[in-house]
């Protein structure tokens, strides 16, 4: 579903928080109509595949097309609520759907109704959604001024293009380990590296919203481009360090006790997988790709990606040989790492800096010290007075504080050093 879904939105939702609100109505204004039937012909094409699947594992096949065409049309409502600044309307529908989501799904695991009938109210969800916010992204788009710009429509193609195939091939290759396994070894291994590689949604979810805040950003900024784009870098990377530094040394020292709290002891063999598979998180602190899309480094960001699927592709099999599942994990954080050292580069090249000046080096060392250090004693002291179960609440709990705390004292120095350039009225 998630593949498909990303097919079908073709970058759209990814390209349109890179312009201002007045740009984009003016674009959407000028937009031949062949473009407007061509892709809703696509959307039916990729909506009809996924409907097909559902019937074939005794689905309806109209409820599942529907609901990926819903869900598809509410992702580009959204980026255009969210170059808008629209926040206020979109925290209250999220909430809101998020809320009857998790009603529904409790519901359905007691039986109430059938994986049917689930996805039945699914797609009323959805579309609820997709009308409320659509009618505000209408109102939005209509009455922005419909400014021209210097980019021309090929130059704006060339990148939802990029941004498309970089969209779909992210999803690929979140997946793509997981399916090798599936086909070359058995079912209980396969379990094995699911359970230790499984990602951590809510940290993508963190970073992808720094990342069109800081394309926000730097769409409506007028003055010195290049270094109010290493100033954003450095501002938002002090902030996202403050909650995912923190949540690592939590995953990585709570490790044991997630899989037999939450799983059972059995899948404990997932933990070193784990311990590897999460080695990728601190790359989460620094938005590696949103100066390049904003200069329109399309080919470059593709580049990027198929560097990193490559690399993990050849450094599979090696370390497989050389150190069992946890190998497959480390081929992808390897190729992760390189891959972001490559964005860093042409980036620095882009803006005429050197690589350090775009990630505020010792604010982050001391954050790894202090945080690896507090994670530390804060599991060891657990671990002598409680048992599993209150050992993982007590650190959950802690985590939380921890990252409040951070990101609390990060906002402060930061207005320190940076002023309000980052958070004006008009933002919040």
């Amino acid at each position: 579903m998630y593949l498909l879904n990303s097919l079908a939105c073709m970058g759209i939702h990814v390209v349109i928080v890179t312009y201002p609100t007045s740009f984009v109505a003016n674009l959407l204004s000028r937009l031949n109509r062949k473009y407007y039937i061509g892709y809703a012909l696509w959307l039916l094409l990729i909506s009809s595949v996924f409907g097909l699947l559902r019937y074939n594992a005794g689905g309806q096949w109209l409820i599942a097309q529907l609901f990926i065409i819903c869900w598809c049309l509410s992702l580009i409502i959204e980026a255009v609520l969210i170059t808008a600044k629209r926040f206020g309307v979109l925290i209250t529908t999220n909430i809101a759907y998020a809320l009857v989501f998790a009603i529904l799904h409790w519901q359905f695991l007691q039986g109430t109704f059938n994986i049917n009938s689930l996805f039945q109210y699914l797609l009323l969800l959805v579309f609820l959604k997709v009308v409320i916010n659509g009618f505000v992204g209408f109102r939005v788009l209509s009455k922005a001024n419909k400014t021209e710009s210097m980019l021309t429509v090929p130059n704006i193609k060339s990148l939802w293009l990029h941004l498309g195939f970089y969209d779909v091939s992210q999803m690929v290759f979140r997946w793509m380990d997981k399916y090798i396994i599936s086909l070359f070894l058995s079912a209980e291994l396969s379990a094995i590296y699911f359970n230790g590689s499984v990602d951590i949604p809510f940290l993508s979810v963190i970073l992808g919203a720094a990342g069109s805040a800081s394309l926000i950003q730097m769409a409506y900024n007028k003055e010195d481009e290049d270094k109010h784009a290493v100033q954003l870098a450095n501002y938002s990377s002090r902030l996202l360090s403050s909650v995912v530094f923190p949540l690592f040394f939590f995953f990585l020292f709570f490790s044991k006790e997630l899989f037999i709290v939450l799983l059972s002891s059995k899948y404990l063999p997932s933990v070193p997988v784990f311990t590897i598979s999460i080695l990728i998180i601190p790359l989460y602190a620094y938005h590696l790709t949103s100066i390049l899309q904003n200069r329109h480094k399309g080919a470059i960001i593709n580049k990027g990606a198929i560097l990193d699927l490559v690399l993990a592709l050849a450094l599979m099999y090696p370390l497989y040989k050389l150190i069992g599942l946890p190998g497959v994990a480390l081929s992808c954080v390897i190729s992760s790492y390189v891959q972001a050292g490559y964005y860093l580069r042409e980036t620095s090249g882009l803006l005429k800096v050197k690589v350090f000046k775009l990630i505020p080096l010792n604010n982050w060392c001391i954050k790894l010290i202090v945080f690896s250090t507090v994670f530390i004693a804060i599991h060891y002291l657990l671990g002598l007075f409680f048992p599993y179960q209150k050992v993982l609440f007590l650190g959950i709990a802690a985590v939380i504080i921890i990252c409040i705390l951070s990101l609390y004292i990060e906002i402060k120095a930061s207005k320190k050093k940076y002023g309000n350039r980052f958070a004006t009225k008009e933002d919040i």
